[in-house]
């Protein structure tokens, strides 16, 4: 059998700037429409999931009121109460990021979970201490927050109590796997996974800024939400750096632990022991960051050389917030929490 090769037309095409006339080239304005719209559905997704955390904790609480017996249990069962804790974390936290992150996979706009190796082992191990550091500084001013805005117009803000003990080395152990073990894998899983990878498309910055406001938004209580702020600009730029979410995992638990590790000392010793002991511990932190900071910085004089621009350049920060924030999934999460935050201000 004889082979007859095709035609090669291209070559009759006439050109435009190197492209066949009859080549389609991208139109701008619809790209930038049709971006618009998947940033959109980002912030869509982000908010459902949000939301179901807040529905479901307090669909939790609904039940857990209509059972004596089991509210008995959680009230005055710190072992009872840590479980319930975790298991609402895994599956009202864990559960709606996950389901959110496989439609965003599906639909190709999820970003990959990064739980490699870090691209430096060094600048990983000089992080972590850094980020840690700037996780209490951030506790310290948003203590400094509260007490000037309760100072200066009487407002006093609060939090819930997770019914913890730290009284007792089980005690201790069970706020450990609640506050700080489970928390620092779902947690960042949902922040520094699925929200920024997933925006790392349109920069890095932003993504560190707009997951970090999504983590903040998620705590509730105005004790928490600049600090969570703070701290998720500290863990994601780590992340980035690194290229591994473990050292957003090791610096969350790290912290966490700490603040264990505050209550437990002043369950079992006098305040001034407790505070004796905090700040030689704060201190030792604080000198082990200064002198990771001078290695860390004469080692990387561009701190943020590697916050890439992304692949979509064509926008400005506003237009990107405004596609994720102005859509009605977003906006109810917003007022959800606005309305749960209120509830911890007196």
């Amino acid at each position: 059998m004889n082979y007859y090769p095709p035609p090669n037309n291209y070559n009759n095409y006439q050109m435009n700037n190197g492209y066949p006339y009859n080549y389609q080239t991208p139109n701008p304005v619809f790209m930038k429409a049709n971006e618009k719209r998947r940033i959109s559905t980002l912030g869509k997704s982000f908010a459902v999931a949000v939301i179901l955390f807040a529905v479901l904790s307090t669909v939790f609480g609904l039940l857990l009121s209509r059972n004596t017996t089991l509210l008995n249990e959680y009230t005055n069962n710190s072992a009872v109460a840590n479980s319930m804790n975790t298991v609402i974390t895994i599956l009202m936290l864990g559960g709606p990021f996950a389901a959110v992150y496989f439609y965003l996979k599906k639909r190709g706009f999820a970003g990959g979970i990064p739980l490699g190796s870090p691209y430096d082992k060094k600048d990983f191990l000089l992080l972590l201490p850094l980020g840690l550091a700037v996780c209490i500084l951030g506790s310290f001013a948003t203590g400094l927050f509260a007490t000037f805005v309760d100072a200066i117009f009487g407002v006093e803000f609060s939090q819930p109590d997770d019914g913890s003990s730290y009284t007792s080395p089980v005690g201790i152990g069970m706020s450990l796997l609640q506050t700080a073990f489970v928390p620092a894998f779902i947690e960042e899983f949902a922040i520094r996974g699925v929200v920024m990878q997933s925006l790392r498309r349109y920069g890095d910055a932003f993504a560190v800024v707009a997951s970090s406001a999504v983590f903040a938004l998620m705590h509730g209580n105005m004790i928490q939400i600049p600090f969570a702020f703070i701290a998720g600009l500290a863990i994601g730029y780590a992340v980035i750096k690194t290229g591994t979410m473990w050292t957003g995992i090791i610096i969350h638990f790290l912290n966490n632990s700490m603040a264990i590790l505050s209550l437990s000392l002043v369950d079992n010793f006098s305040e001034t022991q407790a505070t004796i002991i905090m700040t030689a511990f704060y201190a030792v932190v604080f000198v082990l960051a200064i002198i990771c900071a001078v290695i860390y910085f004469g080692k990387n004089r561009n701190m943020f050389s590697c916050f890439s621009k992304g692949e979509i350049t064509y926008f400005k920060n506003s237009e990107k917030a405004s596609a994720l924030i102005f859509n009605i999934p977003a906006i109810v999460a917003i007022i959800v929490y606005a309305v749960e935050t209120a509830m911890y201000i007196d």
